[in-house]
């Protein structure tokens, strides 16, 4: 069972260089599933990705839904601007 999804604003506590530690990959996977954990794979000392749990995925993708939602509520509101229902019918589909 996976720890529950939080939202964590510190610093991750494990870093990786890319290069160094292919084999560790999968420990740090399984710390990320079972404790939460976020690692931040660097290259020459510069973050350039991250393993994280899967719930952290999740909490992204609504939140990037959460603010496209508002960006088309706010074009709606635009001058001239067109409904998806309207498009349909200009297109005939």
């Amino acid at each position: 069972m996976t720890a529950p999804a939080k939202i964590m604003t510190e610093e991750p506590s494990v870093s990786m260089e890319l290069l160094d530690n292919f084999k560790e990959f999968s420990l740090l996977l399984e710390r990320a599933l079972l404790s939460g954990e976020r690692v931040v794979i660097t290259r020459q000392g510069k973050p350039m990705g991250a393993i994280v749990p899967w719930e952290d995925v999740e909490i992204l993708r609504a939140l990037e839904d959460k603010v496209d939602g508002q960006a088309a509520a706010e074009a709606l509101k635009e001058p001239g601007a067109l409904s998806l229902k309207e498009v349909e019918r200009e297109l005939g589909l």
